[in-house]
């Protein structure tokens, strides 16, 4: 047996063998939410890295629903425009 077809057999018994995991109830509560947000302000929800959680980002999208408001990225990140002009880079 050839590499290409080592490789292209490997490939298809990983496929094969995949099982995808069911989504949390968080996951799930994100989704909905996540959905809500792209629907109203034309933009895509997301979790704020490098240290955010989905519980915190599910609270933010519920603010900026309940406020009628785009205001995720501030609520992410409140200090950004003085970490900016102190060159704090996150």
């Amino acid at each position: 047996m050839d590499e290409k077809n080592k490789v292209e057999d490997f490939m298809n018994k990983v496929i094969d063998e995949y099982e995808p995991t069911p989504l949390s109830e968080e996951n799930i509560e994100f989704d909905k939410y996540a959905k809500l947000y792209e629907e109203r302000f034309n933009k895509r929800a997301y979790i704020p890295e490098p240290s955010g959680t989905i519980e915190f980002a599910i609270e933010c999208i519920k603010k900026c629903l309940d406020e009628d408001k785009d205001m995720l990225d501030d609520l992410y990140y409140p200090n950004f425009e003085k970490d900016m002009e102190d060159e704090i880079l996150y």
